[in-house]
């Protein structure tokens, strides 16, 4: 019966973690101490990924799919003009 008593106990002891500790999946305050000081370590390399990978990336598909000219001036539209 004590064997039956420690498979049940985790899954309550889990809904009792807070919100922060059970988003990173950390056990105890020091799991998630690491876990928040790992991910603050990575943000700055995923968002230089993000914004100098992505950033290119979504440019050129932008442009891809339009009518675009880089080397004449855009057309310059006056009100009431169509």
């Amino acid at each position: 019966m004590a064997s039956d008593a420690r498979m049940v106990a985790p899954a309550c002891a889990s809904s009792h973690r807070p919100w922060l500790a059970r988003l990173v999946g950390a056990q105890t305050a020091v799991q998630t101490h690491r876990a928040l000081w790992g991910y603050l370590f990575v943000l700055p390399w995923v968002l230089g990924l993000i914004f100098f990978f992505g950033g290119p990336i979504l440019a050129s598909l932008y442009f891809g799919f339009t009518e675009y000219s880089i080397l004449s001036p855009p057309p310059v539209h006056r009100a009431g003009e169509l």
